[in-house]
């Protein structure tokens, strides 16, 4: 049965919001977290990973956390994911 609408109706229905897909995002939380435990508070990486914003986009999120966690496991042997 084919639904009839009139013209209004379909402005309407044109007019409706279309929601935009959220980006995959990567929380650094706990990377961060780590970071404080771990690393003297003069460190050089330490400084560098809390001055990251606390989400990224989920690629540039991903990249950062396996760089972060290679150079903690060659500095301090630490992390290791």
């Amino acid at each position: 049965m084919a639904v009839q609408l009139t013209l209004e109706e379909t402005d309407a229905v044109k007019a409706l919001p279309i929601p935009k897909p959220r980006a995959a995002t990567v929380s650094l939380s706990r990377l961060k977290e780590t970071a404080r435990r771990v690393l003297p508070e003069n460190s050089t990486l330490r400084k560098w990973i809390l001055r990251q914003e606390d989400t990224l986009p989920f690629s540039e999120g991903i990249a950062k956390i396996e760089l972060f966690d290679e150079l903690l496991c060659e500095e301090y042997g630490e992390g290791c994911i």
